[in-house]
């Protein structure tokens, strides 16, 4: 994915070019794009109302760009070392760049995620994998408390014989019956995690198949 800055300032300086997105962090209460250029690392923190580009290399800089408003601009390098403000007369963020929102991305965490984190989990439709019925509850709790008509994905990990994480052959049919319970009310999507495991087929087609509908 790429990012496009695009500039003209009132002495006809204008500027513009097409950069390669290395990240995208995106926050609740920000969004940080991160590139590089010919001076350095940069980074591009939206803030809703106003806008921070950072830049860390042979050029050192913070420019904030604010609608209407005298903001900071600093630029350092080895051999000069300068601040000033500058007056941001517009700007302008193309709706391109709200990756999250524009392309849908599918996110599946293989690792334990916190319950603490759900709220962000299902704010951003991520999906979780769950290893154990100690961390299915915890986060059924959760959904139940402040999650309502809220669903939450799922992949199921299955102990292919491995004995390190999963469901045991003997545990999975008391799953079914919590998900399903969940099903009902549309709280959870659950999938076998057939992809990343090496499950046998025969425990996936005794037991899961017949059981959860599978997207």
């Amino acid at each position: 994915m790429k990012i496009r800055i695009k500039s003209s300032d009132s002495f006809e300086q204008n500027y513009e070019k097409l950069f390669e997105l290395e990240k995208m962090i995106n926050l609740e209460e920000k969004k940080e794009y991160h590139y590089k250029d010919e001076y350095g690392n940069c980074k591009i923190i939206d803030k809703g109302d106003f806008v921070e580009i950072f830049r860390y290399g042979q050029i050192n800089s913070k420019q904030i760009f604010k609608n209407n408003k005298n903001t900071l601009f600093t630029y350092i390098t080895k051999q000069f070392h300068g601040k000033y403000e500058i007056f941001t007369k517009k700007f302008e963020k193309e709706k391109k760049l709200n990756f999250l929102e524009n392309r849908k991305i599918k996110i599946m965490a293989l690792n334990y995620i916190d319950p603490k984190n759900l709220k962000y989990v299902i704010e951003n439709n991520v999906e979780l994998t769950i290893f154990n019925f100690s961390q299915l509850s915890d986060y059924l709790k959760i959904l139940d408390k402040s999650f309502e008509n809220t669903v939450l994905k799922i992949h199921i990990k299955v102990n292919s014989g491995m004995n390190r994480l999963g469901f045991n052959e003997n545990e999975i049919l008391e799953l079914i019956e919590k998900i399903k319970k969940y099903e009902i009310n549309s709280n959870i999507i659950a999938t076998p995690n057939i992809r990343y495991t090496n499950t046998p087929i025969s425990l996936i087609s005794k037991y899961i198949v017949p059981a959860i509908n599978i997207s």
